[in-house]
């Protein structure tokens, strides 16, 4: 009898998450790349605005590469956890991907505020104009 916490399939399912978190995480890392380069090609010309743009880009950028950092831990720990049977890596992996969608979740509903604040202001300013 082996001394393995998780049955097979469970290790599979947890190892199948971590290589699909780890893909995610470096389409990320790429597209944050390809943005860069596009904002540097668009603005060589003007370095005030080059400066800026790289500068808005990187700022803006922040949140994906704290997104991309959680992804990382995820899929490192929830991967080495499967093959050694570490309980305890398994759970860090977990933690990760909980404030993954944690902060997700806090920036989506800080968006939709700032939407529907938006919509509350257009129609008072239509309703003035009108």
């Amino acid at each position: 009898m082996s001394n393995a916490i998780l049955s097979e399939k469970k290790t599979f399912v947890l190892k199948e998450a971590a290589k699909w978190a780890k893909i995610f995480a470096l389409i990320t890392i790429a597209s944050l790349v390809v943005s860069l380069l596009q904002v540097i090609v668009t603005s060589a010309g003007n370095v005030t605005l080059l400066i800026t743009s790289v500068l808005t880009t990187l700022i803006a950028s922040s949140v994906s590469i704290a997104f991309i950092i959680f992804l990382f831990y995820f899929s490192n720990h929830i991967k080495t956890g499967a093959d050694t049977n570490d309980m305890h890596l398994i759970e860090r992996g977990l933690n990760n991907l909980k404030w993954y969608f944690a902060i997700n979740g806090i920036i989506l509903i800080i968006a939709l505020g700032f939407l529907l604040l938006a919509l509350f202001v257009g129609l008072i300013f239509a309703a003035v104009a009108a």
